[in-house]
């Protein structure tokens, strides 16, 4: 289990973050993230009217 912050609409609501559970097997590359992840779109300097 980690922390992960994040923009996103979803963890802004939470508590600016998610929790990430990764699975221990091994060789398993699965991660979970509560609140679930909401993409946030184009960020940066790809973002429209950035200039």
């Amino acid at each position: 289990m980690s922390w992960e912050p994040c923009e996103c609409a979803a963890a802004r609501q939470a508590r600016g973050g998610h929790i990430k559970v990764a699975c221990g097997a091994a060789g398993c590359t699965e991660v979970w993230l509560s609140p679930r992840h909401l993409p946030i779109g184009v960020i940066g300097h790809h973002r429209p009217g950035y200039r």
